[in-house]
């Protein structure tokens, strides 16, 4: 298996968290998980970002004999009564089913899509993951109430899941890996649960670990940028069918940025204040069944107001990096940060970020 140091693609990344100057990220970053393994993201292979440089990871989770891509029904209640939270109440299981699409149709990397974005492009799926955290249920009296994640070794890690809608097939293949994860497993106390609540993103506690020596899924390489920017919170890459064909696709990559850590920062360290831009959004479901409902992730829906078919600035898509040049700063992400539910000028939620439009419940 050819494998190269992660921390040689750290050192030559730029200061900010994008991938190739001002924002010019390709996005493909041409890193797989590992492949041959059923039991969740494995960070071996090739990890090639042009523009930055080669690396992987030394932590391969596939050891892991849980499996969570095999817990597929949504459930409520499936242990109640079974255990018992510090404070005596009675815990019950809960499983949140995901679903990630593009203009209704499963993300799946086999397949053609139609009619993405404002030019109606036809487009394949290349990559298709996404973190979430701080999970909450809201109960009947409007209370969160925090989803304790069960510490499954592969796909969860304190309070971070990473969803996966690739396998790793055709054009998945450079990127991705052979397992899948659509479930997000949790116990929280009996009760009567109406809404569901999270971030899309990894804490910054957490964001700006280093994923060589972190626990899984925080040491999946494609999902990384650098140790100061620290992971893509959102990973949606697309061959766009009519896109010129000297470059690699249009790609949607969120994570933190204006992150610092001195008056010329070193992309091989963490931030020592605060990131300028956090960017994650703030997702408000309030009329959510857990026996019944799917969240549905769908890429579509985020694009839905942008032309998939060009570029306007830097890295074919949306990098998530505010140019300090203005001329650069009416780019492609303009049009997608609303969707999120953020102010593209700022980076951040505009009421709570109540206006994204690409995460629903089905």
């Amino acid at each position: 298996m050819k494998t190269t140091s992660w921390l040689f693609l750290a050192s030559l990344a730029l200061p900010l968290g994008c991938d190739s100057g001002g924002g010019d990220d390709s996005g493909t970053d041409d890193g797989s998980s590992s492949s041959g393994s059923t039991s969740g993201p494995s960070t071996s292979g090739p990890t090639t970002d042009p523009g930055t440089s080669t690396g992987t990871s030394t932590t391969d989770p596939s050891t892991s004999t849980t499996d969570p891509s095999t817990t597929t029904v949504a459930e409520s209640g499936s242990e109640s009564g079974s255990d018992s939270s510090s404070t005596g109440e009675a815990l019950q299981e809960v499983t949140l089913q995901f679903a990630g699409r593009i203009n209704g149709v499963d993300a799946a990397c086999d397949t053609d899509f139609t009619g993405v974005g404002t030019a109606a492009s036809d487009a394949q799926v290349r990559d298709f993951r996404m973190y979430v955290s701080n999970i909450r249920l809201v109960n009947g009296d409007g209370d969160e109430v925090e989803l304790e994640l069960e510490q499954d070794g592969v796909w969860q890690f304190e309070n971070v899941a990473l969803l996966d809608f690739e396998d790793g097939t055709g054009l998945c293949a450079d990127t991705g890996n052979p397992d899948l994860n659509s479930t997000v497993v949790g116990m929280v106390p009996e009760g009567d649960y109406t809404g569901v609540r999270f971030d899309v993103g990894v804490p910054s506690e957490l964001n700006h670990t280093d994923p060589n020596i972190t626990d899984p899924p925080l040491n999946v390489l494609p999902m990384t940028w650098n140790w100061l920017a620290g992971r893509k919170f959102v990973r949606f890459d697309l061959l766009v069918d009519n896109f010129p064909d000297d470059n690699f696709g249009w790609n949607t990559h969120l994570g933190s940025q204006g992150c610092m850590n001195g008056e010329k920062p070193n992309p091989m360290e963490p931030p020592t204040e605060d990131c300028a831009r956090p960017q994650r959004p703030a997702i408000a479901l309030d009329t959510f069944d857990l026996e019944t409902n799917t969240i549905v992730v769908d890429a579509g829906t985020l694009l839905g107001d942008v032309d998939v078919s060009g570029n306007l600035a830097g890295a074919p898509g949306c990098m998530s990096f505010f140019p300090a040049d203005p001329a650069m700063q009416d780019n492609d992400c303009a049009d997608v940060f609303p969707n999120y539910g953020m102010d593209w000028q700022t980076g951040d939620c505009v009421d709570g970020c109540a206006d994204q439009t690409f995460i629903t419940v089905e």
